[in-house]
């Protein structure tokens, strides 16, 4: 999953040309890279090989004017993509992922000072063991739990949707909220649709009620419909949705689509009802 990495390192004066990192990843891995609040660069894998593994990235070169006096922080936002399966006989599922190596470039020796991991909330003993270690991984929203049903987002802006997106790198978070009220004897599957409005290279990530239900990636393939089945969506009453728009380059992104449609009606033998599957709120694992 994301995994933001921060560094602090030493004064501006003589700190150096470029950035060089060695990074290990997966199959349609992306990883960004800013200095202090300004963007440097962007790297991304393959969909159709794994040649990204053990990348020695280019130099991402900064200016001066970049740097603040004093402590300078580099931000690493990185999704290696996961880890490989258990089927091959070189081991190459016990790859790590990651930065493997890094250089300040310059001719005065001055080199990073310390770095500093975000990984998911609570490491290895993450409280959510219904939705379980891989819904969700690094990013602040997740470890904020505001992916998670009764987050409170009364604090957040109102006026930006989705279809407005962002004109910059970066990733920006969308939250809502919406009732559904179909027949109990109605088998209606239900799908969210989305669609980018422009061609910038883009990620997406939909959790549903605190699930996990569509990664969408517009440089692997055409996986724009992300079904969801009754009982993590709740046709009888209040859903919660999240969703992360992550634009690579400056061109920024935005969709054009993102609608909850039927996949049709059906005559069926359906006559229980569907019971939402029992799982922690945000006050059960963050409060």
């Amino acid at each position: 999953m994301a995994c933001p990495a921060n560094t602090g390192f030493m004064p501006a004066n003589g700190c150096g040309e470029a950035i060089l990192l060695e990074t290990q990843q997966a199959s349609n891995f992306l990883f960004k890279v800013f200095l202090n609040t300004h963007f440097l660069g962007s790297g991304q894998g393959s969909s159709h090989s794994q040649d990204g593994v053990d990348i020695l990235s280019p130099s991402f070169n900064f200016t001066q004017d970049q740097l603040h006096d004093g402590d300078n922080v580099l931000t690493v936002i990185h999704d290696s993509t996961g880890m490989n399966q258990d089927y091959d006989i070189n081991d190459e599922h016990k790859t790590p992922r990651g930065i493997r190596g890094y250089r300040l470039l310059g001719d005065n020796g001055i080199d990073f000072d310390t770095w500093k991991v975000a990984g998911n909330f609570g490491g290895e003993n993450a409280p959510d063991t219904v939705r379980g270690p891989y819904n969700e991984g690094g990013w602040w929203f997740e470890r904020a739990g505001a992916h998670l049903p009764g987050f409170d987002a009364s604090l957040w802006n109102t006026s930006c949707t989705p279809y407005q997106g962002r004109l910059t790198p970066g990733v920006t978070v969308y939250r809502t909220s919406f009732s559904l009220n179909i027949p109990h004897d109605a088998d209606i599957p239900l799908a969210f649709d989305l669609e980018l409005d422009n061609a910038q290279p883009h990620r997406v990530l939909i959790y549903v009620n605190g699930w996990q239900f569509g990664r969408f990636i517009s440089s692997l393939g055409p996986q724009t419909s992300f079904p969801v089945p009754e009982g993590i969506l709740n046709h009888r009453g209040n859903n919660e949705v999240l969703v992360s728009l992550w634009a690579l380059n400056s061109g920024g992104a935005r969709l054009k689509k993102l609608e909850l449609n039927k996949r049709g009606t059906f005559s069926s033998s359906k006559t229980a009802t569907v019971s939402l599957v029992k799982a922690p709120n945000w006050k059960d694992l963050r409060a």
